[in-house]
């Protein structure tokens, strides 16, 4: 009988403690915006990881790429689904100094724009890669930014 017990508890211990070895994961995050009008824009992604921003000319397409590496932590109940978390996304419309920012974390009431950007991105929900088509229609129903002059003196040459 005690032979018994022994054996399960090999077995038990053998399953427990082999996934215990470091498992590691990598995660990418692509941010990719679609600009289908005749304005210069500026997009800006903030994440867990770092921040990246791109300049996107008139009728062209581009992306942000994250990148994020670790290795898995146990987790007690549930599954561990490594992302990179976005905190925030900032695109700025440089030929007409509007503005649309996006805070992930926000439980405000949605604006116009913020609701029509929902509208215009394709999201995927496993990996928080999204796809966005601006268009005018969009552009027009953001505010104006005057502090942009000063945010890009480069493209303004002040």
């Amino acid at each position: 009988m005690n032979k018994n017990y022994l054996y399960i508890l090999v077995v038990v211990g053998y399953i427990i403690f082999s996934g215990c070895g470091k498992k590691y994961y990598n995660v990418t995050l692509i941010k990719t915006l679609n600009n289908t009008t005749e304005k210069e824009l500026y997009y800006k992604v903030e994440t867990e990881v770092g921040t990246n921003a791109v300049y996107i000319r008139q009728t062209s397409i581009d992306s942000v790429v994250f990148y994020k590496e670790g290795h898995y932590t146990p987790v007690i109940m549930g599954h561990f689904e490594p992302k990179i978390r976005v905190d925030k996304e900032v695109i700025y419309n440089l030929t007409d100094t509007t503005i649309f920012e996006f805070i992930t974390q926000s439980y405000v009431e949605r604006s116009d724009a913020e609701l029509m950007f929902f509208d215009i991105r394709s999201f995927d929900f496993f990996t928080n890669n999204t796809y966005v088509e601006i268009t005018d229609a969009f552009l027009q129903l953001l505010p104006k930014d005057y502090t942009m002059l000063e945010k890009f003196p480069e493209y303004y040459g002040n």
